[in-house]
């Protein structure tokens, strides 16, 4: 303790004399809790010797091991060019039932099953996806997808159409906000294949073109379109309709182009085989049943080059991804006297979620705002409100972008996803009672508290 008090002192002096403000902020590390940040400001850090550290000699040996057995060369050359099967994501573990709806003014329209997977940029769209974890209750993944050129109203409406499904179903689902071009892998991965297109099918849409006399762009399966497959993981399947000319080409990258009754598959000498096959799976989602022409790049047809309005030239690199790399922030918003009080949580765990408080999760990919059984059901109903205006204020001081996928999640309903941020014992989730009843039971080995 004496030590502790000590470097307080040490850190207060050190700001005097570096002439820093008194709201500079300070961060406290305990020893074995370094966080990557904190580690990233050495040159080197020492490894511990636990067994099977990768840092370690035993630890490289049995990584070495687990290389050679997938039949990777450890040096970092494949020995098999074979597609890894990925692991499907929790969420979609044991099936489920998938419901889509597209939002057109104040109602919304159930879109028959083939056509689940196909977004138009303009309009909004509420997705329902009920399905079991284990041995517990049904449980249920709401969100809404806003388009890039979708309508204000039917942003709007999609809001209150989707809180009122929520309500209905007792505030159990996490209930999530997504955004064209931010869609996060698990949202992603619901839909196999996703195809976001052109144009819009709400009578808003097509209103708002009308006024405005501009040649609609809507995709419809007698015109020509362009579709790029870029990605073909199960976390990140999504393909976008792209111009219809050939400089929207990449010879990384694999492409359908529908030309009314004609299907054509385009592959590029850099694209996957994967892009290739998932390239082949979109024609056919797209016009079942219809014959598709597969081509490789350089071995195109006059008819291919005639849909996109004659050949010229594009590009061979690849478009540059977003990665991820900061650390994720946790923050306790509690309420007194009606004042919003703010606290980071630094080297947080579950036991830092504490049922009277309502916490913001930020991975910088996605933020969650985490409701705790006993706040107030006043304030339960700001939790989006809250969750928007620290989305506003990390955006001006942290480059956090603003349409990042913005999560509402209560105590006990708590999604996979948001589980994995932390070392989750489904165990302390059966504990009732508040803070300190938890703290009793968990102490004395029960399992609930009255």
């Amino acid at each position: 303790m004496e030590d502790r008090k000590s470097a307080t002192k040490a850190v207060d002096e050190f700001l005097i004399n570096q002439k820093r403000p008194k709201t500079t902020r300070v961060t406290q590390v305990i020893q074995g809790y370094e966080s990557h940040a904190f580690k990233s400001k050495f040159e080197s850090w020492p490894v511990g010797n636990a067994a099977g550290n990768p840092g370690t000699e035993e630890g490289r040996g049995k990584v070495a091991a687990l290389l050679k057995q997938q039949r990777v060369d450890p040096k970092g050359a494949a020995k098999s060019t074979t597609p890894v099967n990925e692991e499907v994501p929790p969420l979609l573990d044991g099936g489920g039932k998938l419901e889509v709806w597209c939002v057109d003014g104040n109602t919304k329209t159930a879109l028959p099953k083939e056509d689940i997977g196909k977004f138009y940029s303009g309009d909004c769209y509420i997705i329902l996806y009920t399905h079991h974890s284990g041995d517990k209750k049904e449980e249920y993944y709401l969100s809404y997808w806003i388009g890039k050129d979708s309508l204000v109203d039917d942003q709007v409406s999609a809001s209150q159409i989707i809180n009122t499904m929520w309500n209905s179903l007792k505030g159990r689902p996490v209930l999530g906000r997504i955004y064209q071009g931010k869609e996060p892998p698990q949202f992603v991965a619901l839909f196999q294949p996703m195809v976001i297109l052109k144009g819009g099918i709400g009578s808003g849409y097509k209103k708002l073109i009308e006024e405005k006399g501009a040649m609609g762009e809507t995709y419809t399966t007698e015109g020509i379109a362009l579709i790029r497959v870029s990605e073909t993981s199960i976390y990140n399947n999504k393909t976008l309709q792209v111009d219809a000319v050939a400089t929207s080409l990449s010879s990384t990258e694999s492409f359908v182009l529908q030309s009314g009754n004609a299907m054509f598959t385009w592959f590029g000498n850099s694209s996957t085989y994967e892009q290739q096959q998932w390239a082949a799976k979109v024609a056919e989602f797209l016009k079942p049943g219809v014959a598709v022409k597969h081509c490789k790049e350089g071995t195109e047809s006059s008819a291919f080059w005639f849909a996109l309005g004659g050949k010229q030239s594009y590009t061979n690199k690849n478009t540059p991804q977003d990665i991820i790399t900061r650390e994720p922030h946790l923050y306790a918003f509690s309420f007194k006297n009606g004042l919003i009080q703010v606290t980071e949580i630094f080297n947080f765990s579950q036991d830092d979620l504490l049922t009277e408080d309502m916490m913001v999760l930020d991975t910088h990919g996605e933020v969650f705002i985490w409701i705790g059984q006993y706040v107030e059901s006043k304030e339960k109903q700001k939790a989006f409100d809250i969750g928007q205006k620290y989305v506003e204020h990390a955006n001006s001081i942290e480059d956090l972008s603003p349409h990042v996928p913005l999560y509402k999640v209560m105590e006990g309903n708590e999604p996979c996803f948001f589980k994995t941020y932390f070392s989750w014992d489904n165990t302390k989730s059966l504990v009732h009672g508040n803070s300190f009843q938890k703290k009793l039971s968990l102490l004395f080995g029960l399992r609930w508290c009255t």
